[in-house]
């Protein structure tokens, strides 16, 4: 904390000051294989958006400037994460052509029995969603529409309707949780 009459240190002079406690706390955060490989990386877009958020601002608590890198760093994480999770959905969600799975020339045939469990292990796990979570995902990630256009043909707000899709994806990564 800064004393009377001293000035406030500036974001930039503060992500110099504690780049080794913010870089420590993103490894941290970060799982075993990417700790080494990514966590620099995770560094400089989390300074990048701190930067963005914060600006020219000056910190009169450099505690509280840590917790809030330390805050955008985690949702990094997180979002990366979910990014992962979603490519791995979408890519199921690919495959499937009428109900059936579709299978890649040239793709050896252990990658077809792996993609028929996961393509049959999607499937169960849909239909033990609830029926408006099974909709709001068939419309969003295999018809491609929009949060708007869903809410119009759900009865809902486009919020709604995104909310209602984070809920399905979150249920339905639980269901598919449970099977591994």
């Amino acid at each position: 904390m800064s004393l009377p009459g001293e000035s406030s240190p500036s974001t930039e002079a503060l992500l110099i000051k504690h780049r080794g406690r913010l870089l420590r706390r993103v490894q941290w955060m970060l799982p075993d294989v990417q700790r080494v490989i990514d966590a620099d990386d995770f560094f400089g877009e989390m300074a990048r958006r701190v930067w963005d958020h914060a600006g020219d601002r000056r910190w009169h608590d450099e505690d509280h400037f840590v917790a809030y890198a330390t805050k955008i760093a985690r949702n990094l994480i997180i979002d990366q994460g979910r990014r992962r999770a979603m490519r791995h959905f979408e890519s199921l969600t690919a495959s499937f052509s009428a109900g059936r799975v579709v299978h890649h020339a040239g793709a050896e045939p252990e990658q077809h029995v792996v993609r028929d469990e996961e393509a049959e292990a999607l499937l169960a796990a849909m239909e033990q969603l609830a029926s408006d979570h099974q909709r709001v995902l068939e419309l969003r990630d295999w018809d491609g529409l929009s949060f708007r256009e869903i809410g119009e043909a759900m009865g809902r707000s486009p919020d709604a309707a995104q909310v209602l899709h984070m809920r399905a994806m979150t249920k339905l990564g639980m269901l598919l949780g449970r099977r591994r």
